[in-house]
């Protein structure tokens, strides 16, 4: 058995695009994370690297639809898968198109997660609810 995950908190660089299919949702959006680092001259650089999160089912109308929009804070970690494609508008030196890596992050598999940090310009949002263990009847209780 093997598995493999990636978890990224940034934030979204456009409103999320969805698709339906049958009775099925599902949605893509980008993360921007952006590295900053003095290098050795002691400047300051700065350098943005972009995530694709993909996304199915309840997930999307429940939280992707209704809360995560452009300029939100998101903590995503899911199942990281790499392409590779040739750029179709970028030139390296040699007048070639260069080969561009994506790094695609599935959420909507095992281990898979979403968390809205905050949204633009306001503070976090994400609620929890906690149940008391007392209210529940103990005809309901599994074992």
């Amino acid at each position: 058995m093997s598995y493999a995950n990636i978890t990224v908190l940034g934030n979204v660089g456009a409103k999320p695009i969805v698709r339906t299919v049958g009775d099925t949702q599902g949605a893509s959006f980008n993360i921007a994370v952006t590295e900053k680092y003095k290098t050795r001259t002691g400047q300051m650089q700065e350098t943005t690297h972009w995530y694709t999160v993909d996304a199915i089912g309840a997930l999307v109308s429940n939280v992707i639809v209704p809360y995560i929009d452009k300029g939100a804070t998101v903590l995503v970690s899911g199942f990281p898968k790499m392409d590779s494609y040739e750029s179709k508008t970028l030139k390296s030196s040699d007048g070639k198109p260069p080969m561009l890596t994506r790094m695609k992050i599935n959420i909507s598999g095992f281990g898979g997660q979403l968390k809205l940090v905050s949204t633009k310009g306001k503070g976090a949002t994400v609620q929890t609810s906690n149940t008391n263990p007392q209210s529940i009847p103990d005809d309901d209780i599994p074992f």
